[in-house]
């Protein structure tokens, strides 16, 4: 049985108004939810799930994953990217391993330690993402090209079919510390040469700092929207509480969390780190920490009700009993994913994961 935490929100109405009168083009309501991180609820999959898909995974001697880290589909294919091997596998659609994609190392046609991947769809590419470089292969696994200048990447994303990738640059400060530059490159995926940068923030550090999200996830998508959040790790004396509504190269602020007393403790030191912000046309699914511990916000934006969890949501018979986190599939509205390894009775070992995709409830 689900436990509900009930919130107010305060709502800033956005209007535009020309001679007095109200615009067509009004802006949608900017929503400031209070968030309490010391509630304790309950919610399960099946309370926001419309439909669940589960798809077993074939199970070979060359297809075992150890770690769902990414994934991605297409109408055939199902492509999976296991950081703790370094390895990316492809499936048909019903869960049959195809092939492994790529090849590691530091060679002309290979990646050296991924650390994620992209898909062209309109061109069947995968951009494998590695610590040099990028390199891209077809689905048929053969190498296409490799494009460098962009060493140590923290995600990529195709958008409007233009490669987005997310570094961040450094600069050396006078006197000692270093300011660092979260930025966000656009490529013409058919050249490979870059069409703009954009600095999305700044962070002062005395001591030099970097970090890799494996599980890096900036955008999500609703039935018509595309919804941008950029996790910041670096330590800071405030939570960077807002995600934004992606249109072409313009970010615009969509909603805004409210942590209160909370974001930061006795010490004035962060005590809330988000690390990512999904929206779909119903729900907000925020994972963040609190005090070190994790934790998992689900707001339904439709019945105004707050769900805080410890380490996620009830996956009932879908789950081998861990918690579920879902994770925003590329390219499909308000389409979510997680997987489990769930053993079969009188099994001992291991299984390869089954793969649930999840449509939100509208």
């Amino acid at each position: 049985m689900m436990k509900r935490t009930y919130t107010l929100f305060s709502l800033l109405f956005i209007l535009l108004f020309s001679c007095g009168i109200e615009s067509e083009d009004q802006q949608d309501v900017f929503r400031v939810i209070p968030v309490n991180p010391n509630a304790d609820d309950e919610l399960s999959i099946d309370d926001i799930a419309d439909e669940i898909e589960a798809v077993k995974l074939e199970e070979t001697d060359e297809s075992l994953i150890a770690m769902t880290t990414k994934v991605e589909r297409t109408e055939d294919y199902i492509f999976i990217f296991d950081f703790s091997q370094q390895k990316i596998f492809q499936f048909d659609d019903s869960g049959k391993f195809l092939q492994l994609i790529g090849k590691i190392g530091g060679g002309p046609e290979e990646v050296e330690r991924p650390v994620g991947f992209s898909l062209d769809r309109m061109n069947e590419h995968i951009y494998i993402i590695g610590m040099r470089k990028i390199v891209v292969y077809n689905y048929n696994g053969d190498f296409v090209r490799c494009i460098r200048d962009y060493s140590f990447p923290n995600y990529t994303y195709f958008m409007n079919d233009t490669l987005e990738v997310f570094r961040t640059e450094t600069k050396n400060l006078e006197g000692g510390g270093f300011l660092k530059f979260p930025t966000r490159y656009r490529i013409d995926p058919s050249t490979g040469g870059r069409i703009d940068s954009l600095k999305l923030t700044k962070v002062s550090l005395k001591n030099q700092m970097m970090f890799i999200m494996t599980d890096a996830n900036y955008y999500s998508e609703s039935t018509d929207k595309t919804y941008f959040y950029l996790p910041v790790l670096f330590p800071e004396p405030f939570v960077r509480d807002t995600i934004y509504e992606a249109r072409s190269s313009v970010f615009e602020p969509s909603l805004k969390l409210d942590f209160g007393e909370s974001a930061v403790s006795e010490t004035g030191n962060k005590a809330v780190n988000i690390r990512s912000f999904f929206r779909s046309d119903r729900y907000l699914i925020v994972r963040y920490s609190y005090e070190g511990k994790a934790k998992l916000l689900i707001y339904d934006l439709e019945e105004y009700m707050s769900y805080n969890l410890d380490a996620g949501l009830d996956g009932g018979e879908h789950s081998d009993g861990e918690p579920v986190l879902l994770t925003p599939l590329p390219a499909e509205s308000n389409t979510y994913y997680f997987s489990a390894k769930i053993l079969e009775e009188g099994s001992t070992e291991e299984p390869n994961p089954t793969l649930y995709f999840v449509k939100l409830k509208n």
